[in-house]
C-alpha cells in the first residue's frame, strides 16, 4: 500500500528516501523531514528511532521557543547561566520542518495554490508560460445551449484561447440539432440518457488526439469522457478527462470506479488530468466521510486536486462551480 507523506501528501515510494515516525507511524520525505543526509543515513543503519516534529510538539510543548523567550522564562532562575550556549531545539535540523500555516491551508500544499483571475489577469498569466504548456478551461453550462454565447463573450476575453475546453451539464440528447460549434474547434460529446448532465470537450483543431473509450466510468448517472493528446515534446501523451457526476448517484460507487481508472493511468505512467462536476463537498473533508474517502483515494493513486478555492461564477450567470482555468 501506498503511504502518502504527511507533508506534502505526495506519495512515499519504496525507491525514495522515506522515514516512518516511531510514534505515529505517519510517513515523511527526507527532505519533508529537513534532516541531513548523513542523519537520514545514521537513522537507516541503526536502531535509532525516529520521532517527527508533530509528535515532538506534542511530547515538548516548549520546543519551539527561541533563546531569548526561554531566557526570559528563566531570568529568575540560577537553572542556567550560559545563555549563549544554551540549547535550543528550533536550532537543530533534526527537529526543523517548514512552518505549516494554520490561516490558510492552501499555503501547506506542495502544489501551486488557485487563483481568482479576471480574464484580462488570466491572458497575462497564459503569456508567461511555456509555448508548448497546456491551457485546459472547464465550464458547468448547466444547460450548453442556452450558455454558449456567454462562454463565447468570456473567450473573446482572452487573448490566447484554451487548447481545450471541457464542458460539464451540457443536457444535449440526440434530438437536439443545434449549431453548438465555436470556430477552430471540435466538438466530442457524452449525452446523458436523463435530461440532466452529459459532457463535451471543444479541442483545437491543431491538436491530435485519440478518443479513450477503455477508461469510461461503467456506473450509473455518472457522464464521462477521455482522450488522449498526441504530444511531441513529450516521452508521454496526455490523458484528459471530464467527469459529471449526477447529485443522486451513488459515491462509494462512484469512488470505486474512478480509482481503477486512476490506477491503470498511474501504472502507465500516464499525465492525466481530470475536470467536470463531482458533486462532492471538497470543503468538507473533515466533517463528510465521503469527501475524506474521495480525496484519500486520490492520494493513493498519487493523484491531487489542483483547484484549491471554491469556484464561483456569478458574473456571467452560470452555477456555481461553473468556471475552472487550469493552466498547465
Amino acid at each position: 500500500m501506498i503511504y502518502p507523506c504527511v507533508v506534502c501528501y505526495k506519495a512515499c515510494r519504496t525507491n525514495q528516501s522515506t522515514i516512518q515516525c516511531n510514534i505515529c507511524l505517519d510517513w515523511w520525505h527526507l527532505k519533508c523531514t529537513m534532516l541531513t543526509s548523513h542523519q537520514f543515513n545514521k537513522l537507516s543503519s541503526t536502531n535509532v528511532e525516529f520521532f517527527c516534529k508533530i509528535c515532538i510538539d506534542n511530547i515538548l510543548p516548549c520546543q519551539q521557543l527561541e533563546n531569548a523567550e526561554i531566557k526570559d522564562l528563566f531570568s529568575y532562575s540560577n537553572l542556567c547561566t550560559d545563555w549563549n550556549n544554551f540549547p535550543c531545539l528550533t536550532n537543530t535540523p533534526a527537529f526543523n520542518i517548514s512552518k505549516q500555516n494554520e490561516y490558510d491551508p492552501d499555503n501547506n500544499l506542495h502544489v501551486s495554490p488557485s487563483k481568482y483571475y479576471t480574464p484580462e489577469a488570466l491572458s497575462n498569466q497564459v503569456l508567461k508560460l511555456n509555448k508548448n504548456g497546456l491551457f485546459i478551461t472547464h465550464f458547468n453550462t448547466v444547460s450548453l445551449q442556452k450558455n454558449l454565447n456567454k462562454i463565447d463573450d468570456l473567450l473573446k476575453d482572452l487573448s490566447t484561447l484554451p487548447d481545450i475546453i471541457a464542458i460539464s451539464e451540457t443536457k444535449l440528447n440526440s434530438n437536439h440539432c443545434l449549431n453548438i460549434d465555436i470556430p477552430n474547434y471540435t466538438f466530442l460529446q457524452h449525452n446523458s440518457p436523463t435530461n440532466a448532465g452529459g459532457v463535451g470537450m471543444y479541442i483545437q483543431n491543431a491538436i491530435k488526439y485519440l478518443i479513450r473509450q477503455d477508461l469510461n466510468l461503467t456506473v450509473p448517472h455518472c457522464d464521462n469522457l477521455w482522450i488522449e493528446l498526441e504530444c511531441h515534446n513529450s516521452k508521454k501523451n496526455i490523458i484528459v478527462g471530464v467527469i459529471c457526476r449526477h447529485p443522486n448517484q451513488d459515491i462509494p460507487q462512484f469512488e470505486s470506479n474512478l480509482q481503477q481508472v486512476l490506477i491503470k493511468l498511474s501504472k502507465s505512467k500516464s499525465q492525466f488530468y481530470i475536470c467536470g462536476d463531482i458533486n462532492i463537498d471538497l470543503l468538507k473533508y473533515e466533517s463528510n466521510k465521503y469527501t475524506n474517502n474521495y480525496l484519500s483515494m486520490l492520494f493513493t493513486v498519487e493523484s491531487m486536486t489542483l483547484i484549491t478555492k471554491p469556484i464561483l461564477s456569478r458574473n456571467i450567470n452560470l452555477k456555481k462551480r461553473a468556471l475552472v482555468f487550469c493552466v498547465l
